[in-house]
């Protein structure tokens, strides 16, 4: 099917942000592509069904690359966002949450040998996850640098920052992006599992709107879903968990504390 398979993977990392994947049957035909949790199989459609993705996947990068500051970012990062733009689909990916919708013999479509602004690079990756900004000193934020380079400069103040005691989230992380960490943790704790805590009918999940993850608790008839965007939501999984595990005093704390905290004393 393919005269040049190298040259096709790389213009669909082009359109797609560097975040497409393709597989190919015995044959070596196409048998799809996959973007985030999204598989493409039909190929008649599929040229058309690409570039609709790949516009929205491009105004995801617009609208990030209005903000300059951690704190210019909206309230909530928007859900469309945190469900097209190239940072979030890749960090859900490194983070385990696409695993279910991976399968094995997929080929990366890498981006090879970019160039952006110091500037953009750091709005299509920190800034775009709510991460605090990062200017080392004699640079030009327009200059053009390719990734590697990118990585190379900001890889100090990341570790030095990464050193500190005492870390303040909200100056240095959008709430959305610790939400996503907290889910994260929940989720490492649910793979391996845990002896000293009752995890019984407790999963994640994405949501349907942003692809952002969710705790699920209960089973198919009487479920419910947690978004830790929500303080609200928040308390009441922290309360499922704490009557789950009724001798648990950490359990019991931590939502006493978090109710002061919604009621406001």
């Amino acid at each position: 099917m393919f005269k040049d398979l190298e040259k096709f993977k790389e213009n669909l990392a082009f359109i797609t942000e560097g975040v497409a994947y393709i597989k190919l049957d015995e044959s070596k035909n196409l048998e799809y592509i996959r973007i985030d949790n999204r598989k493409f199989t039909n190929i008649n459609k599929m040229p058309e069904q690409i570039i609709e993705y790949s516009q929205k996947i491009r105004e995801a990068v617009k609208i990030m690359r209005e903000f300059h500051y951690l704190k210019d970012l909206p309230v909530h990062i928007p859900d469309f966002v945190i469900k097209y733009h190239p940072a979030w689909i890749k960090m859900r990916q490194e983070a385990g949450f696409l695993d279910d919708f991976i399968t094995e013999g997929e080929e990366p479509c890498v981006k090879q040998n970019e160039v952006k602004t110091y500037y953009e690079w750091l709005s299509d990756t920190f800034l775009a996850l709510g991460e605090k900004e990062y200017y080392p000193e004699k640079l030009n934020p327009e200059s053009l640098i390719t990734e590697s380079v990118f990585k190379s400069i900001i890889r100090p103040e990341l570790d030095s920052f990464s050193k500190k005691v005492k870390i303040n989230y909200a100056e240095y992380f959008h709430r959305d992006f610790y939400a996503f960490f907290q889910i994260l943790q929940w989720k490492n704790v649910l793979d391996k599992g845990d002896d000293e805590i009752n995890l019984k009918h407790i999963r994640y999940k994405l949501d349907k709107n942003s692809h952002f993850p969710l705790l699920v608790t209960g089973t198919n008839k009487r479920q419910k879903t947690y978004d830790y965007r929500k303080l609200p939501s928040i308390l009441s999984f922290t309360k499922y968990l704490a009557n789950q595990n009724p001798k648990n005093t950490v359990l019991k704390e931590e939502a006493k504390k978090l109710e002061k905290v919604i009621r406001g004393y």
